[in-house]
């Protein structure tokens, strides 16, 4: 590539990433409200791209006091999260700490409070949150950016994951994993639990109440399945999969569950990193079917046939059990895959979900105004202090994009809020989408004015998500370490 031709990509995806950031907003003030006679008490719950990007827009002010409360003590950069698990990147690349990121920002914004801890109950008529510490949390402004609520789990089977110190080696935290199932410590048991045909999520309170007991599984003893069956949604997820990766070969098989943005990714990387034999099960007729851009379709369509990938489509998984030397997995369709290892792409978790009040009512989503603010199920009426974001909320398709336009809206709404102003109304401006193909990449933006493909399209991708990342810290860390890794290879 010329010199030309690369200052010509730099600019490109410099343009990308400006038009991303917090919006041209008007710029809030630093200065203590007038109309404001005590500190302001903002709530944040949640550490992803909606908590974490709220946070870091509000100025520095003495009258606004913020509290971050998220189960995990790291971010998670999830886009990048495949590239973890691939060791493509290092944890502190993807996954930086809170502490890290809200440290470098102290001196231009707000002190932000972090407590980890589970979110248990919501108060919206005295104001406050009950966490899982038996702590409650006064607010005057109230933000929740908790993510998706998982309406199933998948049957994935876990061991105590404090019986085995190899793999907390690569797991930071314990109590946060989102993998499910129960493990037998008399005889060494693994058994794994499947959704429930019957159940009814809007219901439910637990993902424990989705799962229906009816597949036992017991492996042989002489046979090592641990981490045959994982999920791949969190910090955790990545970091069993890398654990795993190194003990495949040519020879084994890896089947995906989910040809989502993750689920292609993943296919793609595993088959040019190996060669083994890869698998992708997805529901319907086409992958990426979220996806608004026919270019990375095609061209992810495109790829995955020319490397090979086996792709299964309008088919589902209906169970998996385990043979002398595999997992078998049993398809809608009637066909069984036998498989090294079984990764399911769609999220779901083990958490208990908190008590949204009237804010949920029976529904798994939240709903929201123009202006982001949370409207009660009950009166359909919106509060004026509590504000919703990210994954949580419904309506359209939640992506990091959207959810970082979100948080500067947000985080402006409150402040306008503490100062008597008029709030802004919230429009997405979609500008296009990227993802990884194994060695290459596509980018699609700007209403398909930007269409690039090949290892020009994963330059760009990785420019663009290296400016996006929250501190400048984790962009040098990031940028760094793809040099480092450049030079090795």
């Amino acid at each position: 590539m010329s010199r030309i031709s690369s200052a010509l990509l730099l600019l490109l995806s410099l343009y990308f990433t400006t038009l991303s950031s917090p919006f041209l907003l008007p710029l809030p003030s630093s200065q203590p409200s007038k109309t404001s006679l005590s500190t302001s008490k903002v709530v944040i719950l949640g550490g992803g791209f909606g908590g974490v990007y709220t946070a870091l827009s509000f100025p520095k002010r003495e009258d606004v006091q913020i509290t971050l409360v998220s189960p995990s003590d790291r971010f998670t950069f999830s886009p990048l999260l495949y590239e973890l698990a691939t060791g493509d990147c290092d944890i502190d690349e993807v996954c930086p700490t809170l502490d890290s990121i809200f440290s470098e920002h102290s001196s231009t914004s707000n002190s932000i409070n972090i407590v980890q801890s589970e979110v248990e109950s919501l108060d919206l008529p005295s104001r406050s949150v009950k966490l899982s510490t038996n702590v409650t949390l006064d607010y005057d402004y109230l933000i929740v950016a908790t993510g998706k609520i998982p309406q199933t789990t998948s049957p994935v089977p876990v061991k105590s994951l404090e019986n085995d110190e190899q793999i907390n080696s690569y797991i930071y935290s314990s109590k946060n994993s989102s993998l499910t199932g129960k493990f037998s410590s008399q005889n060494g048991t693994w058994i794994t639990y499947l959704p429930s045909p019957t159940s009814s999520p809007k219901k439910m309170r637990t993902s424990e109440a989705y799962l229906s007991p009816a597949y036992p599984l017991h492996p042989p003893p002489t046979l090592q399945l641990k981490n045959s069956v994982l999920n791949f949604t969190t910090i955790n997820d990545a970091l069993l999969l890398r654990k795993k990766l190194p003990t495949l070969t040519s020879s084994s098989t890896v089947t995906i569950v989910g040809g989502g943005y993750s689920g292609v990714e993943l296919c793609t990387s595993i088959k040019s990193l190996l060669n083994c034999n890869v698998n992708l099960i997805q529901r319907g007729q086409r992958i990426l079917k979220t996806s608004t851009s026919d270019f990375n379709v095609k061209k992810s369509t495109e790829t995955i046939t020319q490397l090979g990938v086996n792709v299964t489509y309008n088919t589902s998984l209906i169970k998996s059990t385990y043979s002398s030397s595999c997992v078998v997995s049993t398809l809608s369709n009637g066909d069984k895959i036998n498989s090294d290892v079984l990764i399911f792409t769609q999220p779901s978790s083990d958490y208990t979900v908190p008590d949204y009040g009237d804010l949920l009512s029976g529904h798994t989503t939240i709903q929201v105004d123009d202006c982001l603010r949370c409207v009660n199920r009950v009166y359909g009426k919106s509060y004026k202090n509590v504000f919703g974001l990210g994954d949580i909320v419904g309506g359209g398709k939640a992506t990091a994009q959207k959810t970082m336009q979100q948080a500067g809206i947000v985080g402006y709404n409150v402040l306008s809020g503490i100062e008597g102003r008029k709030p802004l109304k919230f429009k997405y401006v979609d500008l296009g989408e990227m993802l990884t193909l194994g060695e290459e990449g596509v980018v699609s933006g700007l209403g398909g004015r930007v269409e690039v493909g090949g290892k020009v399209g994963g330059l760009m991708r990785k420019l663009v998500y290296t400016a996006r990342m929250p501190t400048t810290q984790t962009r040098v860390r990031s940028l760094f370490g793809d040099i480092s890794r450049a030079k090795q290879n």
